[in-house]
């Protein structure tokens, strides 16, 4: 028994050295420092597997380190300087052969499709569809179109609800249905897939399994559940298309045109279908967990919840004195002006809970910041986390809920300004999210209206943060891992609603 001990620490002593070995062989000097040597390659891997985003917490005093797995160079940037410098790179330090990769893996597509997703050629689609969600998700009539349609949508269901005496959902499943619903019927019309219960399940599985499948790695076997669940919405999309959904009543005019710069890059329909039912999880997966944080947070303070209501009742009002016939009617596309309160626990709201990553690839040796060598085909991270939780960035109190934190007394004040490449909630960079509007707009939105309309406390009697170490990786924005169960009473006896 000794004797196979002694071999096996020999063996395990001589395979690390071997390890440290080869890594000094291929580990340029210019290269960021690497970390994790304790058994190259192989600790850094399990210690990512098993403590997740503590990972990066615990690298955090290097401006910017390398992670060498098997196969397999991570560079993780963490100095704000740095990632400014990385962002001035977008041909070399590029997202388009990831999207390539994810063509295959998430989506499903077929080799042509594939080809076509992947084309980051001037004219490509990478590009043409960059451009198009820039300009179509932007503020202009497109967005206020989807945005006015959402906020009918809520206002009507809210209500119809519990108007008579008090509901009992679990708030993550009423507000995941609220803002899914509002959503998708927004953006699709009339033959939104979503409508069907089956679909918005399989929704559900396909979100949660993406980390699986943008691996790849026997998705039958690993991903079975989403896999078929992705399947069972690529259908329901192929439907919606077939049946020519996006040119139906109340479809928006993105979807119109999101067709057509499909189809005259040569997607098929089945392609295109595939490709949508990926597009849902960028509409709706961050924007629920979203809504369902910002909602706890004021909720759960009676002092930010009366801060909130208190701008929203004046800005009811003054709206109301404009208006005509002196309806009580809240601008909702000037809600972050007329409601700094709210729009500062908002943006607090992402940065506490944000859990996101740029990912971007070398496609040729990069050196930034005149210091750092970048080798091709390695990954280029830069995780949200890590920024949001920096005091340089954000003062002594970066570890608590500061609400007031983003709200600036006057024009002048420059008290509460921080390095704008600090907040990394929609990613930075040509990465930057070209749907934040969009989200912004519903979340605000729903949260204004459900702050008027309703009164909110946990049937439990006290509100108890929810963990969310059950949450994949692939979340942005990580949901609860336990659903809080509440009471919603209806508060329009004073006869001031949202409209």
């Amino acid at each position: 028994m000794l004797t196979t001990l002694v071999i096996c620490f020999l063996l395990l002593l001589i395979g690390s050295i071997f390890l440290r070995m080869v890594l000094d062989c291929t580990q340029d000097s210019r290269e960021p420092p690497a970390v994790d040597l304790s058994i190259p390659f192989i600790s850094p891997f399990f210690r990512m597997c098993w403590t997740g985003f503590d990972y990066y917490r615990k690298n955090r005093r290097f401006p910017i380190y390398t992670i060498r797995l098997p196969g397999l160079r991570l560079y993780v940037v963490n100095s704000t300087s740095l990632i400014s410098a990385v962002q001035h790179h977008p041909r070399t330090l590029s997202f388009s052969p990831i999207l390539a990769r994810v063509a295959g893996t998430l989506i499903g597509a077929t080799k042509p499709g594939c080809k076509v997703l992947g084309d980051d050629d001037e004219n490509g689609f990478i590009r043409r569809f960059h451009d198009f969600n820039q300009s179509a998700l932007s503020a202009g009539p497109g967005l206020e179109a989807i945005r006015t349609r959402f906020w009918e949508l809520v206002t009507l269901s809210q209500s119809r609800q519990y108007t008579d005496s008090p509901g009992y959902p679990g708030m993550y499943e009423w507000i995941s249905h609220e803002v899914m619903m509002a959503t998708s019927e927004a953006m699709y019309g009339v033959q939104n897939p979503f409508r069907d219960p089956g679909n918005r399940a399989a929704w559900q599985q396909y979100q949660i399994g993406t980390t699986r499948l943008t691996i790849g790695w026997l998705p039958s076997i690993i991903a079975n559940q989403p896999l078929r669940a992705r399947e069972a919405l690529v259908q329901s999309f192929e439907q919606y298309y077939s049946k020519r959904g996006f040119e139906a009543d109340q479809a928006s005019s993105y979807m119109k045109d999101q067709y057509l710069v499909f189809s005259r890059s040569g997607l098929s329909d089945s392609d295109i279908a595939r490709t949508q039912a990926a597009f849902s999880i960028a509409i709706l997966g961050n924007t629920i967990p979203a809504a369902f944080w910002l909602l706890y947070h004021i909720y759960s303070n009676e002092i930010i919840l009366q801060d909130c209501r208190k701008e929203l009742y004046a800005a009811l009002q003054k709206r109301s004195q404009e208006n005509d016939d002196h309806r009580p009617m809240l601008d909702l596309s000037s809600l972050e002006q007329s409601c700094p309160i709210l729009a500062s626990t908002f943006k607090e709201t992402l940065r506490t809970h944000s859990m996101g990553t740029s990912v971007t690839q070398v496609v040729q040796d990069q050196v930034i910041n005149n210091q750092y060598l970048l080798k091709k085909g390695s990954m280029v991270m830069i995780p949200a986390i890590i920024q949001h939780s920096d005091p340089s960035v954000w003062g002594d109190d970066v570890n608590e809920f500061n609400y007031r934190r983003f709200v600036r007394q006057n024009t002048n004040d420059r008290k509460r300004s921080h390095n704008p490449v600090g907040f990394r909630v929609f990613g930075g960079g040509w990465t930057l999210c070209p749907g934040r509007h969009v989200a912004a707009s519903v979340i605000l939105g729903f949260a204004a209206c459900t702050i008027l309309n309703f009164d909110m406390k946990p049937r439990s009697g006290e509100w108890v943060m929810p963990t969310v170490e059950k949450s994949h990786l692939g979340a942005a924005i990580a949901p609860p891992d336990e659903d809080i169960d509440i009471e919603l009473r209806c508060r329009r006896n004073d006869g001031r609603t949202a409209v």
